[in-house]
């Protein structure tokens, strides 16, 4: 039922057949249009921009971040490597002080066939050479 100027409360009422009628007559139908706004072309143009200076400000963190995390493996690698020749290092020095001590010379050399020679005769003698006398013929 259409709105009239005026107070409700004073208009008759109507018989419930003439409403049912009246309501068949025509029927009050309601279209609401949603119109989307777009943004302008320049501001479309700068939200793509930010958008893309903001990936590539990411990009190069990662990029940076994994460089980092690199060079920490590299380092670990290293310092890995450097504690074990150390410590191959350190058993090294210590097989050379057991090789330098005479007994473990000794023992060797007569586990090879070598002896003390007993009388002169087996003896071998070695001379220096004189230094001098070698400069000079060179």
């Amino acid at each position: 039922m259409a709105y009239t100027n005026g107070n409700l409360a004073l208009q008759p009422k109507k018989k419930p057949q003439q409403q049912q009628k009246q309501q068949q007559l025509y029927r009050d139908t309601k279209r609401t249009v949603v119109v989307k706004k777009t943004l302008p072309t320049k501001e479309r143009l700068l939200v793509m921009l930010m958008i893309a200076a903001a990936v590539f400000v990411a990009f190069i963190v990662i990029y940076r971040s994994s460089q980092v995390y690199e060079m920490k493996y590299e380092v670990k690698q290293l310092t890995d490597q450097q504690s074990k020749l150390t410590t191959e290092l350190g058993d090294l020095q210590q097989m050379v002080q057991t090789m330098k001590d005479p007994k473990t010379i000794a023992e060797a050399a007569e586990a090879q066939g070598f002896y003390y020679p007993n009388n002169e005769e087996d003896a071998i003698k070695v001379r220096k050479k004189d230094t001098e006398t070698e400069l000079a013929r060179n």
